[in-house]
């Protein structure tokens, strides 16, 4: 090692040189730039390592989001298939209803001659099954007419 003033030679370490008293500067050594070097380069990859697995760890998040957003609209179009077909059930349930009341309308009011009979039938009655040529009027109409009720479906009358 020499003085940067004087170019005398120095032992190894020297802060002042003994010649000309100047400070010498200290000069950093080998081991200890290959150190920093090493310590750099570990950062760079452990940066590069942890950049990769946001960026993996953002590609895996984002096609959550695209499965939930696809699940969420795929949900919400069920439940409107299923909001539709409540309304139309309960639109069912109300045209049985009716037709619940006209049978019996039918049941309790309408009785049915077949042609070339003297008795008349309630809508059940086992002796019009098959029959297609009948007339149907209220009960009150078809006794005002002399036509008698069946003893078979009229047995609790």
């Amino acid at each position: 090692m020499k003085c940067p003033q004087c170019g005398k030679e120095l032992p190894h370490n020297s802060k002042f040189c003994q010649y000309c008293g100047s400070a010498i500067p200290k000069i950093p050594s080998h081991k200890s730039f290959i150190f920093l070097i090493s310590i750099l380069s570990l950062s760079i990859a452990c940066n590069v390592y942890l950049a990769f697995q946001f960026y993996l760890t953002s590609q895996s998040y984002a096609q959550a989001q695209e499965k939930i957003s696809s699940a969420e609209a795929i949900a919400n179009s069920e439940k409107q298939k299923r909001r539709e077909k409540e309304s139309e059930l309960l639109q069912l349930n109300k045209d049985i209803d009716k037709i619940s009341a006209d049978l019996d309308f039918f049941y309790d009011k309408i009785r049915f001659i077949p042609s070339g009979e003297k008795t008349y039938h309630k809508l059940d009655c086992p002796h019009i099954q098959g029959i297609y040529k009948w007339k149907a009027h209220n009960v009150e109409y078809c006794e005002a007419l002399g036509y008698e009720p069946c003893s078979e479906c009229h047995k609790y009358r």
